[in-house]
């Protein structure tokens, strides 16, 4: 049943990807109730999360709410830092869209602790970006650049990771096709 539950949130994100978002809760709540059956905490952390994003984008507010609140207290109980941090950006998400600004900045910046604690850089960067837009929406411009700085600086060491990782790569490829060459040329 997990190995069910699992793909079943997976076909539910990708439909969410793909903006087939009705077709996303079905699986996703569909994977909640595996989780719920067999007792994985995480799982059912996990499919709350995917449901209430969905929830959000829908403009299901006060059930996003509900689902980010019961998330919430999994987390908290399991004391998983990556879900927390997903949580909380989400329930920034969920404050932006109502355009409950202060609040959007509390769950942000809740949601920029548990990241830097679980090392989520892609998630402390987009939450840079939604912190920004929270202070845009406020008129304190000063702190909106600051958020925006801070996202694009954030981009940029991810891709300066990335570049690093790819070039690893192609050296070590390079080096073995280079042994591979004297190889044969001894043979």
């Amino acid at each position: 049943k997990p190995q069910i539950s699992i793909r079943l949130y997976n076909i539910g994100a990708l439909y969410e990807s793909a903006d087939s978002l009705n077709r996303a809760l079905t699986f996703y709540y569909n994977s909640l109730l595996i989780e719920e059956q067999i007792k994985n905490n995480e799982g059912i952390l996990y499919a709350l999360y995917g449901i209430a994003g969905v929830e959000t984008r829908l403009g299901r507010y006060e059930s996003a709410f509900e689902n980010l609140e019961r998330a919430l207290n999994v987390a908290h109980e399991i004391n998983d830092h990556s879900g927390l941090s997903l949580i909380f950006h989400e329930f920034g998400k969920l404050h932006l869209a109502r355009k409950d600004y202060k609040k959007a900045v509390l769950s942000l910046d809740s949601g920029v602790y548990f990241a830097a604690s679980a090392r989520m850089k892609n998630e402390q960067m987009m939450m840079y970006k939604d912190l920004s837009a929270a202070y845009h929406a406020m008129g304190q411009n000063d702190k909106a650049y600051r958020f925006l700085f801070l996202h694009m600086n954030m981009k940029d060491t991810i891709a300066g990771i990335e570049i690093k990782g790819k070039v690893a790569e192609l050296e070590t490829r390079f080096q073995v096709e280079k042994k591979q060459e004297e190889i044969h040329y001894l043979k």
